[in-house]
């Protein structure tokens, strides 16, 4: 019983991270670029913790926070990603 627990529990972060994503997008595309670059920041760090290998949601997180940081003026940053 503990283990499904655990990997429910996972599961759920793991979807609560890509909704995170998905939430951070509206937040850009509504103007909301600091909203949106928390949310991505957060997502990335959960990601970056929990993924046991490159992930296609990393790849994903890293392209959205680059147009938000491009959206802040934030060029540096953007093309670092």
């Amino acid at each position: 019983m503990r283990r499904r627990t655990k990997i429910l529990s996972s599961w759920r972060q793991f979807k609560t991270a890509k909704i995170s994503v998905y939430l951070a997008n509206v937040y850009r595309r509504l103007g909301k670029y600091q909203q949106a670059k928390n949310l991505l920041e957060e997502s990335l760090s959960f990601y970056q913790r929990n993924s046991p290998e490159p992930y296609f949601d990393i790849a994903l997180v890293f392209i959205n926070l680059g147009k938000v940081y491009a959206e802040l003026g934030d060029n540096q940053k953007a093309q670092a990603l």
